[in-house]
């Protein structure tokens, strides 16, 4: 019942994030066209000005970019499952993300392991995860930190393999009087936030057999890990 209560809830931010982007197509398409008159008028402008017709160009580029990615996250739905590849997901994650870290001053990285076997996941859903942890690491942050996400195979001989995705920061950390909730539905310790979406993380790691967990320090940061086990990798893929 809960994972179908979280379904629903996916369904909908999906459509709702659908009906908003294509709001913001229509006025981005105007600016488009007003910079597009501009560029047309190039040899009247001077350089500074030549300087700032091409950023907000760029600009433009890189919001139907995000749009795109939005779009294909709501229209593909949240059931196909396929295998996928857990570095290429965590770039696509990372590309949506920049933005947003270079307006708060964080440096993004990346420790990648480059021979994680393809597995079966649902993409669109494990994204979320991604989007999320990473939005959440960047805004624990401070100006001028960072935030560093790995991969991993691990394979110790003691039990079952797995797929582990880190997600650390050096931020402000999480108090110790919340850290038993943060998982909860509708929690949260933000000003601005919903509480949803450390527990939508939840719901979707654990509807893909895996298991989320963290260590915080308030004061020195957070690691988020995210383990697939790896008798969910497709068999074709695990001698990869």
């Amino acid at each position: 019942m809960h994972n179908e209560i979280q379904n629903n809830k996916l369904q909908i931010l999906g459509k709702l994030a659908a009906s908003l982007v294509h709001e913001i197509r229509n006025p981005l398409s105007a600016v488009r066209l007003n910079i597009e008159y501009l560029d047309m008028e190039k040899d009247k402008l001077t350089d500074d000005m030549l300087e700032s017709v091409q950023s907000c160009k760029e600009a433009i580029e890189r919001i139907n970019y995000l749009i795109d990615n939005v779009l294909e996250f709501s229209r593909r739905g949240f059931t196909d499952h396929d295998r996928h590849s857990l570095n290429d997901v965590i770039a696509n994650g990372l590309g949506i993300m920049h933005p947003f870290a270079d307006t708060k001053a964080v440096e993004l990285k990346t420790e990648l392991f480059e021979d994680i076997p393809h597995f079966e996941f649902n993409k669109n859903k494990v994204l979320q995860v991604v989007i999320n942890l990473i939005t959440n690491a960047i805004e624990a942050s401070q100006k001028g930190g960072h935030v560093c996400v790995r991969t991993k195979f691990v394979d110790d001989g003691n039990g079952t393999p797995f797929v582990l995705l880190e997600v650390n920061d050096q931020g402000h950390g999480i108090e110790k009087a919340s850290q038993d909730k943060i998982f909860h539905d509708f929690f949260t310790s933000k000003h601005k936030g919903t509480g949803l979406g450390l527990s939508v993380c939840k719901s979707i790691v654990e509807e893909h057999e895996g298991e989320i967990y963290f260590i915080s320090k308030p004061g020195e940061g957070s690691t988020f890990f995210v383990k697939f086990p790896f008798h969910s990798l497709s068999k074709g893929d695990a001698a990869q």
